[in-house]
């Protein structure tokens, strides 16, 4: 396959993780354009689109690292993209994510009416708290934990005084 077809393909399809492995797999290169060629591989086969790492680049390092190493070749592309993955990996993990705007999650499935239901529900649909703790006994912190089961949140019992007080959280 020669790089106009590869570019003519890359023009007028999705973003393919299969077709970025296919072209780093097929252009025979020296170790030293491995970085140029994953780069120009990846603008080609990403396009207009974004983001290329979650959606392209990382789903065609997986796709390749899945090859046996007679299917892989040298691999000197497959290498540099493998790299520019974890760079790109690496950086976002450096950071840490910004809450979103709005904290209010969905209350569906929560369908006991009780007090504390009533007050953790209240929790669920405010849009300005991330956290809450409610200082309750056991069977009524496991209560909640069940009652909440496939919400969005975390729950964490914090062993100080008596009763025990449940940390809830809203992830992001």
């Amino acid at each position: 396959m020669g790089q106009g077809q590869v570019h003519h393909l890359a023009r007028h399809r999705q973003p393919n993780p299969e077709l970025l492995a296919l072209v780093l797999w097929a252009a025979p290169l020296a170790p030293e354009r491995g970085a140029a060629h994953a780069k120009r591989a990846l603008e080609l086969a990403v396009g207009d689109s974004a983001p290329p790492i979650d959606r392209l680049a990382l789903p065609a390092a997986l796709h390749l690292a899945s090859w046996g190493p007679a299917e892989r070749g040298s691999g000197v592309a497959a290498q540099a993209l493998k790299s520019a993955v974890l760079a790109a990996l690496s950086a976002r993990a450096v950071t840490r994510p910004e809450p979103p705007a709005d904290a209010t999650r969905s209350v569906e499935g929560l369908r006991c009416s009780c007090r504390d239901c009533g007050a953790l529900r209240s929790f669920v649909v405010n849009a300005r708290r991330y956290e809450t703790e409610f200082r309750v006994a056991q069977r009524r912190r496991e209560h909640l934990r069940s009652s909440a089961c496939g919400l969005d949140l975390s729950f964490e019992t914090l062993r100080v005084g008596s009763p025990f007080r449940l940390q809830v959280r809203k992830t992001m």
